[in-house]
């Protein structure tokens, strides 16, 4: 399986980020060469939330050195950034001869997006092609969520944003009055 650019182990994943740092740019480099050699198969970093590079306290050199990894590194790298920005904010990358990036826009999220993106992160489902059902509390959470989302995707339509939003106020609402689910309230106040 190979070991992580930090040298501590299986590669990172974004449920296990790494922990150890690089002192230097030239580390970075050496340790990507060696985990992506050219004739290898092809790796992918994805940095979200890019533009947070573009921070007077970022370190720029990181980006621009992924940027050119297989020129200064020779490594088999793509970088994929996600960012709300266009390419021409990172004029500091333009003006260094990393390739030109191919822009890939997707179409901001629907209403209908949002409630199925934000059902599947609270409550996953396996496989609906193995007849999983879905359950009571999800279709509930489903119906909540979409309601929050009215309201609250006029602010900010981030998934991620809506998840921790939506999440707090569903969280609240299971609480209701005297610990009571909310679809019990009605019986406890009789």
């Amino acid at each position: 399986q190979g070991e992580g650019i930090d040298g501590a182990g299986p590669p990172a994943t974004p449920q296990a980020p790494s922990k150890r740092g690089m002192d230097r740019v030239d580390d970075f480099l050496e340790k990507l060469a060696r985990l992506c050699p050219l004739s290898g198969a092809a790796h992918y970093v994805v940095l979200e939330q890019a533009e947070r590079l573009r921070a007077p306290r970022a370190n720029f050199q990181v980006l621009l050195a992924l940027m050119r990894a297989r020129e200064l590194a020779g490594a088999n790298v793509h970088v994929v950034l996600v960012s709300r920005l266009g390419w021409d904010s990172f004029s500091a990358c333009s003006s260094t001869g990393a390739a030109e990036p191919m822009p890939l826009a997707f179409p901001a999220y629907s209403d209908a997006d949002l409630v199925r993106v934000l059902a599947q992160m609270r409550y996953p489902l396996r496989s609906e092609e193995n007849g999983e059902e879905e359950s009571d509390e999800r279709r509930l959470y489903a119906r909540f969520a979409g309601v929050a989302i009215a309201t609250l995707a006029r602010a900010t339509t981030s998934a991620r944003e809506l998840h921790a939003a939506v999440g707090e106020l569903w969280t609240e609402a299971l609480a209701g009055p005297a610990g009571a689910a909310p679809w019990e309230a009605p019986r406890a106040a009789q």
